[in-house]
């Protein structure tokens, strides 16, 4: 039984756990776990949780319920984990492909994140009519707010470290597993339309038939 955490955070028996329960719970998908985000502990959060994002949740249960789907969520993971449960509940895994380095401090922020990977893992539970899944991406994985030109973040003091990041190819499963497990259709939910940096998966998708339809989901 893991040790309890402490205000310095999620211990590293928390985080290593928390990785394997999301790992066993994610099937054939266990690979694309991102092993980055658990490890190393951090501190407790100090920041107020951020909303979760409804509108997700809203477009995912209207997607047809007569076809095995995958679905990218690209979008602040923080207002995404939270719900688990009711992705679970509509018949979905949630698989979080999210490549964050662990720092504090850091561009971008990392306690927020650690703490519901850790707390959420607990409530993993295979759905009861299996629909598909949900690939959740980190959408702040540049420290850009959609459609902002990019630049060098003012930071300080100068030893804050730049997580930011891009997607490489290898981070996505491939055609072949998507079409190996079912999947009949695939649905891209981002707030600003289509990342530069998952173009050419995008374009791999369409190769093989599967070109995902593109739904917005904005920030509030």
């Amino acid at each position: 039984m893991s040790a309890p955490s402490t205000i310095d955070g999620p211990t590293s028996e928390d985080l290593a756990q928390a990785l394997h329960r999301w790992q066993r719970a994610a099937g054939p998908y266990w690979m694309y776990v991102c092993a980055e985000p658990f490890l190393r502990s951090l501190p407790m959060p100090t920041d107020k949780p951020p909303p979760e994002d409804r509108g997700a949740l809203d477009i995912i249960s209207t997607l047809r319920e007569d076809q095995q789907l995958a679905v990218f969520v690209d979008l602040p993971p923080t207002r995404v984990l939270p719900l688990t449960p009711e992705l679970n509940d509509l018949g979905f895994h949630l698989i979080p492909i999210v490549q964050r380095w662990p720092a504090a401090p850091a561009v971008l922020r990392c306690e927020r994140l650690a703490e519901q990977l850790v707390e959420t893992s607990s409530h993993l539970r295979a759905p009861r009519k299996p629909h598909g899944v949900v690939f959740l991406l980190d959408g702040d994985r540049t420290g850009l707010k959609p459609g902002a030109v990019p630049r060098v973040p003012d930071v300080r003091p100068m030893r804050v470290f730049d997580n930011r990041y891009e997607y490489p190819m290898c981070r996505f499963p491939p055609t072949q597993l998507l079409l190996s497990e079912g999947v009949q259709a695939v649905h891209w939910i981002s707030p600003a339309g289509l990342a530069p940096d998952v173009l050419l998966y995008v374009e791999r998708l369409q190769t093989a038939g599967l070109a995902p339809s593109v739904h917005s989901s904005r920030r509030t």
